[in-house]
């Protein structure tokens, strides 16, 4: 009885160090995971602020592009009043005032004053995509759009589901398609030019191109950045190439 006495005195103080050590590694091991918790939940709350910061940054960026594609516009607009439409006026006015003035040279600069100002109304009107779908809209476009003579431009498309284009997205690339197509008409001296739109209901692809010179030094540098910050705004690829004869212009929307 003695002996098993003093065995159990010896074995309970070993019995409580081991409960304690045991303790003390749970203690451990609660600690360490409340840690990489705490840790994890902060990363994750850094990660949401970090992305919405970002977001709130493209954001900016974008309605920045989006204020700055508009003075480019409003200042394209006013060139084209005061080089064209003031200086008819001011011709118009000074055969008006001439003694032996042209009655039928007049009536034909006031119908061809009339036809500019139609069209830089016409480019200034927002298409309205609740009735139709951005196929519709640039084929109706190219088709009345005012052309030099010897320059023809046409127009194709595949694809279906168009209503499934956003409207933010369908009205960039028909700004892009109006600068493309006035960029042709003012500088590239073409004879023909092409439109091609390509849906597959993930990618939305556009290809404006023609035979004129290229971009040579008359281009206007002020619409192809105007293009690239159009596509930049709703996050589409922008591709042009030059080789010196014609130009070409490739915009790409969505992931394949």
């Amino acid at each position: 009885m003695k002996f098993k006495t003093q065995e159990t005195r010896i074995a309970l103080p070993k019995a409580e160090a081991e409960a304690r050590e045991r303790t003390a590694i749970l203690w451990i091991f609660a600690g360490a995971f409340l840690l990489v918790l705490t840790a994890l939940v902060f990363f994750a709350a850094w990660s949401r602020i970090r992305r919405r910061q970002l977001e709130q940054r493209h954001e900016m960026e974008r309605t920045g592009r989006y204020l700055e594609g508009l003075e480019e516009e409003r200042t394209r607009l006013a060139c084209e009043l005061h080089d064209g439409a003031c200086n008819d006026l001011l011709g118009i006015g000074l055969s008006l005032n001439s003694s032996d003035f042209d009655r039928a040279d007049v009536g034909a600069r006031i119908a061809r004053l009339r036809d500019s100002l139609r069209r830089m109304s016409h480019e200034q009107m927002p298409p309205e995509f609740r009735y139709a779908d951005i196929d519709e809209i640039l084929r109706d476009y190219i088709s009345h759009v005012p052309l030099p003579q010897g320059l023809r431009i046409d127009y194709s498309s595949e694809g279906s589901d168009w209503q499934s284009v956003p409207h933010a997205v369908a009205y960039q690339y028909y700004r892009i398609v109006q600068e493309a197509i006035g960029n042709i008409i003012r500088h590239s001296g073409a004879t023909q030019a092409s439109v091609g739109l390509i849906y597959d209901s993930r990618v939305l692809r556009l290809r404006v191109s023609d035979n004129g010179r290229g971009l040579g030094p008359d281009a206007s540098e002020g619409a192809l950045k105007s293009i690239r910050e159009r596509a930049a705004g709703i996050g589409a690829d922008f591709s042009k190439t030059d080789p010196g004869k014609g130009f070409c212009i490739e915009i790409s929307y969505g992931k394949p």
